[in-house]
């Protein structure tokens, strides 16, 4: 009843006729079974990002702009992450970047507000019922879209 090991593709399409919202795909992969590359890779039709590895707290990233049919720009784009003084016990690579999430919410709950600009709860929740519906097809137990 675990997603140990889960790939998936997907297609998005916008929602009504004549919406401006972008149609694409999008290709996962996860798993517990063994270590991965961990990147992330967005494509474009004008170019690419890809976060470096661990994509969950990537401290670079590649941005590959198309310049022509066969020429392209690459710019590479570093972040330190925090000071860590030792006295927390991490599980995965670069966790302690983490704190940025928790800062943004911590500000966000001080000022009064139910969401952030640049994640929305709408985002939030559209986000979970994917990640549920991928579940639910894959039957784990204890989901719902």
């Amino acid at each position: 009843g675990v997603d140990l090991s889960v790939s998936s593709s997907m297609t998005f399409v916008p929602n009504a006729e004549g919406s401006t919202a972008p149609s694409g795909v999008a290709s996962l992969f996860w798993t517990g079974l063994c270590d991965t590359q961990e990147v992330a890779t967005i494509m474009g039709t004008k170019g690419q990002i890809v976060f470096q590895r661990p994509a969950h707290t990537p401290t670079t990233l590649t941005l590959t702009s198309q310049v022509s049919r066969t020429e392209t720009e690459h710019e590479t784009f570093h972040f330190d992450l925090p000071e860590e003084d030792g006295s927390h016990e991490f599980f995965y690579p670069g966790s302690i970047a983490l704190q940025y999430e928790a800062e943004a919410v911590r500000l966000a709950v001080l000022e009064g507000a139910e969401e952030l600009p640049h994640w929305t709860h709408a985002e939030s929740i559209a986000c979970h019922r994917i990640m549920g519906q991928v579940r639910q097809q894959l039957g784990v137990a204890g989901t719902s879209p």
